[in-house]
């Protein structure tokens, strides 16, 4: 009997997105994402790192390596979504059994994501003082406890402490600052706080506390304020923190000859992948993505990996491409599983 025409065998699939915006992609549209992910034997082995050590509540840095087109920003969405909602309806459209496998195991650890991709971000602070900390509070943690509804109840800022602090004192300090801020501003700290002029709020509370010679208890170092945070969070109903920082690249080229500003971007990632786990037992997951490898700094030494490399489409795995692009574009026709059995067949002993 004649085989059929492999035109009969095999459906076209609907064109797929050549880019992908990464937040949109990851909490707008998780179950289309997650839906056309394909897993090769490398990237299911990628995911796996990841996912067993979010299972054990464990804290970890990982660093994307990964060349335009080879897929990142799928790679990020699918990983966002699947730590930060174990829904059946989401987890149904997982086309791989051993990913899938992990669903029961973080019923328990969905983890509040925080999304920041450094694109444009990089020419915009050419001529800025502005710190990669800064941005993560301003552009990462700030818009993602918006979208969560949470705005008003973490703080991110050292104004913030401030205002809070100002908030538990007593009804007599309190009319005692006002007046002082009210002299230095022409304005009362309630029409400031109106104002959403926390800064200027925090500038004079400061000199307040300077003029006489009060020390409120403010965190000011970055990893007791990302600890801070954390903890924050946390008591919203969270496992843990996702933290995923997109094209670092070209954030770290702005400082390839700023020894110092690159210093301080490699200890706040170190910070973010490492030190919050291994001194403080924090659940912070850190991936970073860029075309470059990561830094000597964060490669680590006998404690570990700062950052555990993923590398996508690495020389060794180029055939990955072959194989998710084949797959995204066509499929196999289940009307005619039969007649695809009988070709499998003849091909494999021929």
């Amino acid at each position: 009997m004649p085989r059929l025409p492999l035109q009969d065998l095999i459906i076209h699939k609907d064109t797929p997105l050549l880019t992908l915006e990464l937040q949109n992609a990851a909490l707008d549209t998780p179950k289309e994402t997650v839906e056309t992910y394909i897993f090769t034997d490398t990237i299911r082995h990628h995911f796996t790192e990841v996912l067993e050590t979010v299972a054990l509540g464990r804290g970890q840095g990982y660093w994307v390596e990964a060349e335009y087109g080879s897929g990142k920003t799928h790679f990020l969405a699918t990983l966002t979504a699947l730590l930060s909602d174990f829904s059946d309806a989401l987890w149904n459209n997982v086309s791989d059994d051993e990913i899938r496998r992990y669903q029961s195991r973080l019923k328990d650890r969905r983890l509040f994501p925080v999304i920041l991709s450094l694109r444009g971000e990089a020419s915009a602070d050419a001529s800025s003082s502005r710190t990669l900390m800064d941005v993560l509070l301003e552009k990462g943690f700030r818009l993602a406890l918006k979208r969560a509804g949470l705005e008003n109840r973490v703080r991110l800022t050292m104004a913030q402490d401030l205002i809070k602090w100002y908030e538990g004192q007593s009804a007599a300090d309190k009319v005692a600052i006002d007046t002082f801020i009210q002299q230095k501003t022409g304005s009362s700290v309630f029409e400031l706080v109106e104002n959403d002029d926390q800064e200027v709020i925090a500038q004079h509370l400061n000199a307040y506390l300077a003029e006489k010679q009060v020390q409120a208890l403010i965190t000011t170092s970055v990893k007791d304020r990302l600890a801070g945070i954390y903890r924050q969070i946390i008591s919203q109903g969270y496992a843990g923190v996702l933290i995923i920082i997109d094209e670092y690249e070209g954030w770290a080229n702005i400082h390839v000859n700023n020894l110092e500003a690159r210093a301080k971007d490699e200890d706040l990632l170190e910070t973010l992948g490492f030190l919050l786990f291994k001194e403080h037992g924090l659940a912070v997951h850190t991936i970073v993505a860029s075309q470059s490898a990561r830094p000597a700094k964060l490669h680590g030494g006998q404690e570990g990996d700062r950052f555990v490399n993923l590398p996508l489409l690495a020389s060794q795995d180029e055939h990955d491409y072959d194989i998710i692009a084949s797959r995204r574009v066509r499929g196999l026709n289940p009307q005619r599983f039969p007649e695809i059995t009988d070709y499998y067949r003849f091909y494999q002993q021929s």
